[in-house]
C-alpha cells in the first residue's frame, strides 16, 4: 500500500519541514506504516524555487516525490490557466484524461494525508478574486474524494475565509474528510463551514512528534561561542512585511526587541538572535531581519545562529533545548521550544496559530501583542517574572510538552491509523 502526503512546502521553510518530519515520523512509529510513501509538493520540482526542497527530509527518508498537477507555486501564474481548467475536468470525470504521475499515485494510494501549516488560510476580502491557489492546496484532497480515498487533513491552522468563493472551496474540501486541526479556533471555523459532514479533532502541531537530535553542529556552536546550558535567551524574530504590516511596524518591532536584547545583556544574560526558517521566499527569509537587527546591535555578549548555519528542526529543538528562555514570532520556534520543556514567549503575528495552541495549553499568559504601546515594557516584565518563578514556569512547559506528544500520538493510533487501513 502507498500513501500520499501532499501539500508539502520547502526544508528552508524549518516549521514546514518540522511538520512533514513529524508526520512520516508518526507514520512509521505510531502507525508502524513500512511502506512506500509519496510525497507531492507545493511547488513545481522543475522551478527554481524548489532547489533544497526536501534536503532535511531526504537524509531520513526514502521518498517518493512527484510533480503536482496543479502546483501551488507553479513556475509561471500563466500555468494555472490551462492547468485549473484540466483539474476540473479530471475532478468531473476522472477518466476523461490520462493521469499525471500524482494523480495514478492518489488512484493507488490506501490514504491521502493534507499535510498541515498555515497553507488553508486565505484573507482576501475581495469577492471577486478567484482562489486559485487554495484550489491548488486542496487539489489533491479534492481528487482523493473523488475518488474514494480517505482523506486526512492533518495539522492545519484555518481561516480567516473573508472571499466568499474561498468559504465554498473549504466547505466542498472539508466534507467527507478528517480535519485535525492544531488549535480549537481553526476546528471551530470548520466546524461553521462544513458542520457535521467534516470529522473534526484538535491534536498539536505534527512537529510534537518528532525529537531534539543531539547535534554536533549545535554543540559546536555553544562551545566556540562559551554558551553553556541554560545561559542564553534565544531571540527567534520574522520579517513581518510579507504578512500585511507597515515598514513602519516592523522597524517598531526591531527597534523593542533591540531594547529588551540590550536590558537583558545589561542583567548579565547572553542572548542569541536565531534565522529559524531561510526561504525559499524573500519574505519568509528570517536571516533579511536578523541581519537587520544585528546592524542595529552589534553588542557584545550577542550571538547569531542561523546565518550560516543549515540546521534540521530536530537540530533547532535541540538548540532551543539549550536556552534559558525563547522568545519567538516563528511559531515552530514555540514548537521546537516546547518540545523540551523550555519557557517560552510568544509573539503571534498573522492568524490565530500561536493564540490558539498556547490558549489549548493554558499558556496564554505567555502571549504577547505586538501592537501593544507596551510591548517591550511587558516582555521586559515577563522575561523577569520566568526567571524570578523559573522552576515553576519549567514545570508548566514540560508538562505542556508531555501532553502535548502524547495528545499528538492518541490522535494519530485512534485516527489516522484506522483510517489509513493500519
Amino acid at each position: 500500500m502507498t500513501i500520499v502526503v501532499a501539500n508539502t512546502w520547502h526544508d528552508s521553510n524549518k516549521g514546514d519541514a518540522a511538520i512533514l518530519e513529524g508526520v512520516l515520523k508518526e507514520l512509521r512509529n505510531g502507525c508502524k506504516y513500512a511502506g512506500q510513501i509519496v510525497v507531492i509538493p507545493s511547488i513545481h520540482p522543475s522551478s527554481s524555487l524548489a532547489l533544497g526542497m526536501l534536503r532535511h527530509s531526504a537524509k531520513t527518508e526514502a521518498l517518493a516525490v512527484f510533480p503536482p498537477s496543479v502546483p501551488a507555486f507553479p513556475r509561471h501564474k500563466l500555468d494555472w490557466i490551462w492547468q485549473i481548467p484540466r483539474a476540473f475536468l479530471k475532478l468531473i470525470e476522472p477518466r476523461l484524461l490520462p493521469s499525471r504521475p500524482d494523480e495514478s499515485a492518489i488512484e493507488q494510494a490506501g490514504g491521502v494525508i493534507l499535510t498541515g501549516g498555515l497553507y488553508l488560510a486565505f484573507p482576501h476580502r475581495s469577492s471577486f478574486r478567484l482562489p486559485f491557489r487554495l484550489f491548488a492546496y486542496l487539489y489533491p484532497t479534492l481528487y482523493g474524494k473523488r475518488l474514494g480515498k480517505p482523506v486526512i487533513l492533518f495539522g492545519h491552522s484555518l481561516g480567516p475565509f473573508e472571499n466568499g468563493l474561498s468559504r465554498v472551496l473549504m466547505k466542498l474540501a472539508l466534507q467527507g474528510t478528517v480535519l485535525i486541526a492544531r488549535e480549537s479556533k481553526s476546528a471551530e471555523l470548520a466546524k461553521r463551514l462544513a458542520g457535521d459532514k467534516v470529522h473534526i479533532l484538535v491534536a498539536p502541531d505534527p512537529a510534537f512528534g518528532i525529537r531534539p537530535h543531539v547535534s554536533p553542529l549545535v554543540q559546536d556552536f555553544l562551545q566556540t561561542k562559551g554558551l553553556s546550558e541554560g545561559s542564553f535567551i534565544a531571540f527567534v524574530p520574522r520579517g513581518l512585511r510579507g504578512y500585511g504590516w507597515s515598514a513602519d511596524e516592523e522597524r517598531a518591532y526591531v527597534a523593542n526587541l533591540a531594547f529588551v536584547a540590550k536590558s537583558q545583556l545589561k542583567r548579565g544574560r547572553r542572548v542569541v538572535f536565531v534565522a529559524h526558517t531561510q526561504g525559499p521566499t524573500l519574505a519568509e527569509d528570517d536571516r533579511i531581519i536578523v541581519k537587520e537587527i544585528q546592524a542595529l546591535l552589534g553588542e557584545k555578549g550577542v550571538d547569531w545562529f542561523g546565518l550560516e548555519e543549515d540546521p534540521s528542526p530536530a537540530e533547532l529543538a535541540y538548540f532551543y533545548s539549550k536556552a534559558s528562555v525563547v522568545v519567538t514570532t516563528r511559531f515552530h520556534g514555540a514548537v521546537l521550544s516546547l518540545l523540551s520543556g523550555t519557557p517560552t514567549i510568544v509573539i503571534p503575528y498573522f492568524g490565530t496559530k500561536a493564540q490558539g495552541v498556547f490558549e489549548d495549553l493554558g499558556l496564554q499568559d505567555f502571549i504577547l501583542d505586538i501592537r501593544d504601546p507596551q510591548f517591550a515594557t511587558k516582555l521586559e516584565a515577563l522575561l523577569e517574572e520566568t526567571y524570578q518563578k523559573y522552576t515553576l514556569v519549567k514545570e508548566r512547559f514540560r508538562q505542556a510538552a508531555e501532553t502535548s506528544s502524547a495528545v499528538l500520538r492518541k490522535v494519530v493510533l485512534d485516527e489516522i491509523c484506522p483510517s489509513l487501513g493500519g
